[in-house]
C-alpha cells in the first residue's frame, strides 16, 4: 500500500495545462499508420529530457516504437501502459475512401478552447499518449523509488488497416503491428494497461476480428449523401451482407482476408483491484460500466493476453467532433494520468513472486 504522502507528493506534479498542451502538440504531428516516425522521435526526446530512459524500436524506414522506462531498483513486478501513436485517418486527400466529406485542413490542428483539445487524434489516442508520458515524469520529479520497471509504451501500427488487393504499403500494416513488436524484441513486464479509449471503464475481453472483401459487379455508385444515422446498415458481418446483397440480386464474391483472434484476460485481477480502488478513492465513484462501443473491438490488449501477459485496457473518452477531427476533455485527461500514475505507484512496488 502507498503512503497518502507518497500519493499527494505525485498527484501534485501532474497539471491539466501541461496535458492539454502535450496532447496538442502530439496531435500537431501528423502520424498516420505506417508514418510515426516523427511522432515517436518526438516522444523520445520528451522521455530523455525528463531522465525517463529512451528506447527506440525501428519498424521500418518511417516507423518505430517510442518506449520510455522509469527503471525499478529492486526485484519488484514490472508495469507496461500501452498505447498507440497511429490515427483512424490520415489527414490527406486519401481519407475520401472512408469519408463523404472532409472538413478543412484547419481543423485537424491542435487547438486549446473550451476546457477541451481538439485536433485529429486527440481522443484515439495521443490524450491517452500524454497522460501516461505525464504519469512517468511526475514520478521521476517525486523522487519515490519503484521496485519495478514502469514502461511507458507508444506503439505503431494499432489502427485496423490490413493489408489486401492493391493496398500493399506500411500505410496498411496496423491492428497490432508495433505491439507485436515491441513484445518480440525485448520488451516485455508482468503486467500490461491498455490506454486505449474506454472512457475510464476497465475492459479485460477483447472479441477478435476477422475481415472480408466483398466484390460486387456492375455500374459503380457512390454510398455517400446519406449518413448512418439516416440510413444505418442492413447487416452486421460481411456473411449477411453477402446474403442481403444477393436477395436484392446483386452479384458478388466474398474473400476472408485476415483474423485475429480475441482474448479474456487471465490472471489479470489484482491490477483491476487497483484501477478501481484507485478510481474510487480519487473521484468518489465507481468505475464505468464498459460499453458495446470501447469493449466490442479489437486492440493491442489482445496481444498482450495472447502472450500470457495480463492485460486490461482503462482509457480516456472523447469522440469525433467532426468527420476526422476529435474533440477530448481536459479534466478527462487529467483524471486518467491520476489513475495511472497512483497504479503505477502500488503495482511497481509489489514483490515479484519467485517462478
Amino acid at each position: 500500500m502507498i503512503q497518502e504522502q507518497d500519493r499527494a507528493n505525485v498527484i501534485k506534479r501532474i497539471n491539466r495545462e501541461e496535458l492539454a498542451e502535450l496532447t496538442k502538440q502530439l496531435v500537431d504531428i501528423s502520424s498516420p499508420t505506417g508514418s510515426e516516425k516523427a511522432i515517436g522521435e518526438f516522444i523520445l526526446a520528451w522521455h530523455a529530457r525528463h531522465n525517463l530512459k529512451p528506447v527506440r524500436q525501428e519498424l521500418g524506414p518511417d516507423r518505430v516504437n517510442a518506449i520510455g522506462i522509469l527503471e525499478g531498483r529492486a526485484n519488484g513486478v514490472s508495469l507496461t501502459i500501452n498505447g498507440h501513436m497511429d490515427t483512424s485517418y490520415t489527414g490527406t486527400e486519401e481519407d475520401r475512401m472512408f469519408c463523404r466529406a472532409l472538413e478543412p485542413d484547419s481543423d485537424l490542428k491542435g487547438a486549446i478552447r473550451e476546457g477541451k483539445v481538439f485536433g485529429l487524434g486527440a481522443s484515439n489516442m495521443k490524450s491517452g499518449l500524454a497522460a501516461f508520458m505525464v504519469t512517468g515524469k511526475a514520478i521521476r520529479e517525486s523522487g519515490i523509488s519503484l521496485k519495478g520497471d514502469l514502461i511507458l509504451a507508444a506503439v505503431a501500427g494499432e489502427i485496423s488497416r490490413t493489408p489486401i488487393g492493391p493496398y500493399q504499403s506500411e500505410a496498411y500494416r496496423g491492428e497490432g503491428t508495433g505491439t507485436q513488436h515491441l513484445l518480440t524484441h525485448g520488451i516485455q513486464s508482468d503486467y500490461a494497461i491498455v490506454a486505449d479509449r474506454s472512457a475510464h471503464s476497465i475492459v479485460w475481453a477483447q472479441n477478435g476480428v476477422a475481415q472480408f472483401k466483398i466484390s460486387t459487379f456492375g455500374d459503380p455508385h457512390a454510398a455517400w449523401g446519406v449518413t448512418r444515422e439516416e440510413k444505418p446498415p442492413e447487416a452486421s458481418s460481411a456473411i449477411l451482407i453477402k446474403a442481403v446483397l444477393s436477395q436484392l440480386g446483386i452479384e458478388c464474391e466474398m474473400e476472408m482476408y485476415a483474423s485475429k483472434m480475441g482474448y479474456q484476460a487471465k490472471g489479470v485481477e489484482p491490477v483491476i483491484k487497483v484501477i478501481e480502488e484507485t478510481y474510487q478513492s480519487l473521484f468518489g465513484k465507481k468505475t464505468p460500466a464498459p460499453t458495446g462501443l470501447h469493449a466490442s473491438i479489437w486492440t493491442d490488449t489482445n496481444i498482450y493476453n495472447e502472450l500470457g501477459i495480463p492485460a486490461c485496457k482503462f482509457g480516456l473518452g472523447g469522440g469525433r467532433w467532426k468527420f476526422r477531427s476529435e474533440q477530448i476533455d481536459i479534466e478527462n485527461i487529467f483524471q486518467a494520468a491520476q489513475v495511472y500514475a497512483l497504479a503505477a505507484l502500488e503495482i511497481c512496488n509489489w514483490e515479484k513472486r519467485p517462478g
